[in-house]
């Protein structure tokens, strides 16, 4: 997709945001949260990998982070802490993905970019500090380059914040392919996988057929509904798309959104986003008797580094090669001046400036209120 191809603006966004299907989506969205069943969905801000897209599901709770790894071995430094344990949650998902083509008997798999930067940093890790640049994060955060380890990992530490079942799971980002491999309840794991092949990592034994994956019995359980739900995805996908594989193969979004909003963009802007087109990185934020009081700079500067991976990755890249495409960077708070804030902060960042005067990129700042666009506007540069 050439680069001069999608250009949104704030007409643009706000539109989408109030067009009829969106409104729909969010009644849906709505009524899951009346009914308590909402499902806390930790993906990779990977554009290819949306559970709104896998699942097919509306009432999800979405947070990104590269990897799906935004947790911390002190668990009161986890900013999405308070999120996990919401009264309307029926159950958590943490997903780790990979690139179906790479799956090999005996070895991991690869195809998750934050996973591969990880692969090439040595095991010892300094002291946690200020986390301003993507390398850093990769470093500090994500705790081991094999996709199944790391989802398991951050699955684990979720555990101890929530009394809510967990399903760890893994998506074929090539496919959409979602598969469990462990669900952790009251304290217990449940998994097809060798603990010993895990705790001493043995790849051989964790890949010995190929990728793990739950064995699935049709008896109406959530879990044999997910699965069931993403393989009717999988076939309504193929059916629009007869070449998505291909089109899956090489991450290049046109936006990257950077949004305290927990809504899937599949709900919020039914119409810009979908498989391939968005990079999420969901900006933890402050609360203070239920409402939003800001963003710390400790997550501030975490939610930076995330954007960091894809604006570099953006810089000389050509037709075929990842970010080829990503032109616009959507900043969105509940508060006008904390988003002009947060802007005025990025573009201050040093590795900002290529993209914005080399490569056109633009970045259009929002305010957006229980789902709702109520304002947006191109920043000034």
């Amino acid at each position: 997709m050439p680069k001069d191809m999608v250009q949104i603006t704030p007409e643009i966004l706000i539109q989408d945001n109030r067009s009829p299907r969106s409104r729909e989506l969010m009644t849906v969205w709505e009524e899951a949260k009346r009914m308590r069943n909402l499902l806390i969905v930790h993906d990779c801000g990977d554009a290819r990998v949306s559970s709104a897209d896998v699942l097919g599901r509306v009432g999800l709770v979405a947070l990104n982070s590269i990897a799906s790894a935004n947790t911390r071995e002190d668990i009161s430094e986890d900013p999405f802490a308070f999120v996990y344990p919401h009264y309307a949650a029926k159950a958590v998902l943490i997903n780790g993905h990979y690139d179906g083509d790479t799956v090999i008997n005996g070895e991991p798999p690869k195809g998750c970019g934050g996973l591969g930067e990880r692969a090439k940093i040595t095991p010892e890790k300094n002291e946690l500090g200020t986390i301003e640049t993507a390398a850093q994060y990769v470093a500090e955060l994500i705790e081991h380059s094999d996709v199944v380890i790391q989802t398991l990992v951050s699955a684990a530490r979720v555990a101890k914040m929530t009394d809510a079942p967990i399903y760890a799971a893994l998506v074929d980002h090539l496919a959409n392919r979602w598969s469990p491999i462990a669900i952790i309840n009251s304290g217990t794991i449940t998994t097809p996988i060798p603990l010993s092949a895990l705790f001493a990592y043995d790849p051989k034994q964790i890949y010995r057929d190929g990728m793990p994956e739950m064995q699935i019995q049709d008896d109406r359980s959530l879990l044999s509904d997910l699965v069931h739900e993403n393989q009717i995805q999988m076939a309504q996908t193929l059916k629009r798309d007869p070449e998505f594989r291909k089109h899956q193969k090489v991450q290049d979004p046109h936006t990257i959104l950077f949004s305290t909003d927990v809504r899937s963009p599949r709900i919020r802007y039914p119409s810009l986003s979908g498989p391939n087109t968005m990079f999420r990185v969901r900006v933890p934020y402050e609360k203070v008797a239920g409402k939003m009081v800001g963003i710390s700079p400790q997550h501030l500067e975490s939610s930076f580094a995330q954007s960091q991976y894809p604006i570099s990755h953006t810089i000389g890249s050509i037709p075929g090669k990842p970010f080829y495409s990503t032109r616009n960077f959507i900043i969105e708070t509940p508060d006008m001046d904390l988003s002009r804030e947060v802007a005025g902060k990025l573009v201050k960042k040093d590795w900002m400036q290529p993209w914005i005067n080399q490569e056109g990129g633009k970045i259009l700042v929002a305010q957006v209120v229980h789902a709702e666009t109520t304002h947006a506007e191109t920043m000034k540069i």
